[in-house]
């Protein structure tokens, strides 16, 4: 059955824009996620080259229980390899927990130690 009613169809016309609209936004996030998962790869493609410079350019350089954190360029064209020490932070950690204790600060979980130069960014 069709009918005549203009607000009716209206209101329609317009739902079926917004519908289309909506679509066509879906399509653009989607496209935006693909680029953005490319982008993601060709990242740590960049990363599995950087890792094993850095570890081998850090070889012997390193105390027992200091670990890569951070490896990133600075302006002046050189390369800054952060190290933190593992016994640092957790002796850090414990006098934090020991001071909570005894009402000084709010304790928080341990520090998470990293896996030696996985958290490396390279900065082109």
């Amino acid at each position: 059955m069709i009918i005549t009613h203009q607000e009716l169809h209206d209101l329609l016309t317009k739902k079926d824009k917004l519908v289309n609209e909506g679509r066509e936004l879906s399509k653009q996030i989607e496209d935006l996620e693909t680029e953005r998962n490319k982008l993601a790869l060709q990242i740590q493609k960049v990363k599995d080259k950087v890792i094993p410079i850095v570890q081998k350019e850090m070889e012997g350089k390193l105390g027992e229980y200091e670990e890569i954190s951070e490896v990133k360029t600075t302006e002046d064209g050189q390369v800054d390899i952060a190290i933190y020490d593992q016994v640092e932070q957790f002796k850090e950690y414990l006098k934090e927990k020991k001071d909570a204790d005894s009402g000084n600060t709010p304790s928080e979980e341990p520090p998470a130690t990293e896996e030696p130069a996985t958290d490396t960014e390279a900065t082109a």
